[in-house]
């Protein structure tokens, strides 16, 4: 793709951006402007206060990938830590760059360094060199240089069409089935397979057949940001197309920009992308059954009585007790077969109880079928087929770890305050350097020289102080409602990482108050998932969205 390799002639010159300010505004943020270049590629750019280029993207093959960029840009763009200035050719660039040390965007060249640096937020200079062109604009007269070699603009890649051996990237289905559920809520499986990659299956809602497989993967990790994609689209029919291979069928589920993200199995006939949950089936179970019912309540036709004896027709009502409740729940043909042999036994007791040329006087024939009508309550009791009680809703539970968490290593000596730069490095969504993932997908993480939040966490753990101290949840971002899987990819590592300094210090609690208690227990289940013990979490929702650690 064009900008696989992040290279200089990705972007265009910035008279190309600047050209587009007046007419390509961003709908929401009006210091945005996008736009497609006749390249066929798709840019954005920030404008400054004075309405002149600050930072601008590379092309980007579709509206949707371009979109993912300047979502990037908008988080991270107030954080000074983000930006670099560097000197190419004689001229100075600021670079804007993602968690994930990736470069999302640059300024327009500059002559100088303190130029360059005036759209990094915070600096004193950038603020009064602002300040300056709002007050005095005829004073910046001079038109930005435009160094940059102008080389022909690349041609627009077509997609690469998904390869006709794709399916060999998955396992056999049955490689699939028949595994140990880890979350029962989103009913999904998690495994590392004998070929040393990670997968995961999604069951249906009613059934543990596998409703989605995924491809394999190097690391636990990339499995996991995987499956949180393919859960946040499960139940959107809009991301899920249909291959057709002879007589077979296989459902294909993509993600917002078009990336398959699992797929299920080959099936002779079509299934449908969003299959009816037990509790839906139970309910058209019972509408279908409910002709049936109706039916079998209605009275049951009986041949007319002889016009001497009316009395005669008094064991009407216990005959048609005789249809066992059982048939009449059943339906189709074993029904009527029952509802005949009624009438049969019906027609026979008739006859016998009249007798061939009967000459008994009325009032004998009523004193002989007194008894038989006497128990007439016993037919106003008999049962209708109950309703078969729907299925218990799913209890929400945190998946059972499922091994015991590797003794912590000995702790390090407290270390000193650390800086602003002592992550390591960290890339977005990573964990520390040399780590690695056991086959139960816990994180296997010494102590080390964290930063961010479990940074903070542990320097006031292994300060010995004791007491309680809070720390802001502001570094983990919680994924939409909807998903109560995990958190955004970019916030793994942070959990990785306070889980590792938690299960490091076993006499610590946590009191997690995040906003909602939604957001309590999805960080809560993601920490017991990585070994940290029950008793030390507990929840307790704020609007102040912190944690409170106690020693």
């Amino acid at each position: 793709k064009p900008n696989a390799q992040r290279e200089q002639d990705n972007y265009l010159v910035c008279s190309a951006y600047q050209d587009r300010a007046g007419d390509s505004r961003h709908a929401k943020h009006q210091d945005v402007i996008t736009f497609q270049h006749d390249n066929g590629l798709y840019y954005f750019a920030t404008l400054d206060a004075s309405d002149k280029i600050a930072l601008r993207s590379e092309g980007y093959p579709t509206v949707g990938a371009r979109d993912n960029g300047l979502k990037s840009v908008l988080r991270f763009r107030e954080k000074r830590q983000r930006f670099k200035t560097e000197k190419q050719r004689g001229l100075y660039y600021t670079v804007l760059y993602a968690q994930n040390g990736q470069e999302i965007a640059r300024s327009c060249p500059k002559k100088s360094e303190d130029d360059a640096g005036m759209i990094i937020p915070g600096l004193g200079a950038a603020a009064a060199a602002l300040a300056a062109a709002a007050a005095a604009p005829a004073v910046i007269s001079t038109p930005e240089p435009e160094p940059e070699p102008v080389a022909p603009p690349p041609p627009a890649p077509e997609p690469e069409p998904e390869p006709a051996d794709k399916e060999d990237d998955y396992l056999v289905c049955k490689e699939y089935a028949g595994r140990k559920m880890n979350d029962k809520v989103n009913r999904v499986s998690l495994f590392k397979h004998k070929n040393g990659q990670f997968y995961f299956a999604i069951l249906n809602p009613d059934d543990t057949k596998v409703r989605l497989r995924s491809e394999g993967f190097r690391t636990a990790k990339e499995r996991d940001q995987e499956l949180s994609g393919a859960l946040r689209f499960l139940d959107d029919e809009s991301k899920y197309e249909r291959i057709t291979r002879g007589s077979y069928h296989i459902n294909v589920l993509r993600d917002e920009t078009g990336r398959e993200v699992g797929r299920s199995c080959a099936h002779k006939e079509i299934v449908p992308f969003v299959p009816l949950a037990a509790v839906g089936l139970g309910a058209a179970a019972a509408v279908a059954a409910a002709p049936i019912a109706a039916a079998a309540a209605a009275p049951t036709p009986v041949p007319p009585p002889p016009p001497p004896k009316p009395a005669a027709a008094a064991p009407v009502k216990p005959a048609a007790a005789a249809v066992p409740p059982a048939a009449a729940a059943k339906g189709g043909c074993a029904w009527w077969m029952w509802l005949l042999a009624a009438l049969l036994l019906l027609a026979l007791a008739w006859y016998f109880l009249r007798g061939c040329g009967d000459t008994t006087p009325a009032v004998d024939t009523a004193a002989v079928t007194a008894p038989v009508t006497t128990p007439e309550p016993a037919p106003a009791v008999v049962p209708t087929p109950e309703p078969e009680p729907e299925p218990e809703p799913v209890v929400e539970a945190a998946p059972p770890v499922e091994t015991a968490p590797p003794p912590p290593p000995p702790p390090p000596a407290p270390a000193p305050v650390r800086p602003a730069a002592a992550s390591g490095g960290l890339e977005c969504g990573e964990i520390a350097v040399d780590a690695t993932y056991n086959d139960n997908g816990i994180p296997v993480l010494p102590v080390s020289d964290f930063g961010g939040l479990a940074g903070r966490v542990q320097d006031f753990l292994q300060g010995n102080t004791g007491g309680t101290q809070t720390f802001s949840l502001s570094d983990v971002a919680f994924l939409a409602p909807g998903n109560d899987l995990a958190i955004e990819p970019c916030s793994v590592g942070d959990v990785d990482r306070l889980a590792a300094v938690i299960r490091n210090n076993p006499n610590a609690t946590v009191s997690i108050r995040a906003t909602n208690a939604r957001d309590c227990r999805t960080l809560a289940r993601l920490l017991r998932l990585r070994g940290v013990n029950s008793s030390q979490l507990s929840t307790d929702p704020s609007p102040s969205n912190e944690i409170v650690v106690t020693q």
